[in-house]
């Protein structure tokens, strides 16, 4: 389903928002002002921040924000991330990263303020856009730390499962490949965080793209990792859940309170055991 039959632009609550809302309807191909038929509702808010509405829910917009709240706290804590740890080496520099599962950029934005070069992926255009927003005014903050932060963080809007040659050759291949695949609840129940509920409308929309709910959407997503990764694969899961794929099995795993991280060391080892899984040597 395209982001033009689900997702209008709405008009921003600033003037000085005008031209650059009337830019975002243009870039994704969608109406302006006109929200009766849509579903999400992308709109500049007073303080001139991209936020997506579910316009059947009063929960508050969702918006990307690097600097106040909680992504605030996670910049000065840092260093005692999982996923830092999960994703750097012992003994050597911060590595360059692709986040081919960018999503709202929590994990690439804390692997950035550890010294990480990263690279993030995200094939929904309207994530995108709210991440984008996101990067634009962290680059534009008066502190130079977040200045520094920013320019450590590119983001394509891609496939990752599409990632071919031609793109290896304009890219310098990564040291390590993060994956954060969203699946949708098993259940009904399942509880959503508040801030998340807007992006599981617009994943159950068939929006969100960034989603991988087939055991063949993993395998691909994984083998895309594997191919690329001059180090290691490293893939957030929930602390109970299963591995993104059944072979080959994690090198290690770091875990936490709510999720762990399956550390996948890159190399032959690795390539063997995916070419064995896919058939080609018995």
């Amino acid at each position: 389903m395209s982001p033009a039959s689900t997702v209008a632009v709405g008009r921003p609550a600033r003037l000085e928002d005008d031209e650059r809302t009337a830019l975002l309807a243009a870039r994704l191909n969608c109406s302006l002002g006109q929200q009766e038929a849509c579903a999400f509702l992308l709109a500049y808010d007073a303080k001139g921040h991209l936020g997506l509405s579910d316009v059947s829910n009063s929960v508050q917009p969702l918006t990307v924000d690097f600097l106040e709240g909680k992504m605030g706290y996670r910049a000065a804590q840092q260093a005692g991330e999982l996923v830092v740890k999960a994703v750097r080496s012992s003994g050597k520099p911060p590595p360059l990263v692709w986040d081919l599962t960018a999503g709202l950029g929590r994990d690439s934005f804390v692997m950035a303020g550890a010294g990480c070069r990263v690279v993030m992926f995200e094939r929904s255009p309207v994530v995108a856009a709210l991440l984008q927003d996101a990067l634009v005014r962290l680059a534009a903050a008066p502190e130079a730390d977040a200045q520094q932060v920013a320019s450590r963080m590119q983001l394509h809007v891609a496939d990752s499962c599409s990632l071919g040659d031609a793109f290896q050759l304009e890219c310098e291949r990564p040291d390590v490949c993060l994956l954060d695949p969203m699946f949708p609840p098993k259940t009904k129940k399942a509880l959503v965080k508040k801030d998340m509920q807007v992006l599981q409308s617009l994943f159950q929309q068939g929006v969100a793209n960034s989603a991988t709910n087939t055991d063949d959407d993993a395998a691909k997503l994984f083998a895309t990792a594997a191919a690329f990764a001059r180090s290691k694969v490293v893939v957030k899961r929930p602390i109970k859940g299963d591995t993104l794929v059944p072979v080959p099995k994690p090198t290690h795993s770091l875990r936490g309170r709510s999720n762990r991280f399956d550390v996948y060391a890159a190399g032959p080892v690795l390539s063997k055991a995916l070419s064995k899984r896919n058939g080609h040597d018995k």
